[in-house]
Formats: C-alpha cells, structure tokens, sequence
C-alpha cells in the first residue's frame, strides 16, 4: 500500500508539473498572438 500511495503522489507530482508548463507555455503563447489588439 505505501508503494502505492507513493507512485500516485509521484504521478500526480508529474500531472501538476506538467500543467502548470502548459500554463505557461499558453500564458506565453497568448502574450505572443494578440499583440496587435492590446
């Protein structure tokens, strides 16, 4: 049960991680694109 609860810490570490760079990666994206309307 504890290696289990560790892989799904570990996981949802990775999930987090890799939502918080796409947020990023849009947060840069949109800053990029409307420049035009700002």
């Amino acid at each position: 049960m504890a290696i289990a609860k560790e892989e799904s810490i570990i996981s949802i570490t990775l999930l987090t991680k890799i939502l918080e760079d796409l947020a990023k990666f849009h947060s840069i994206s949109n800053k990029r694109i409307p420049s035009r309307s700002s």
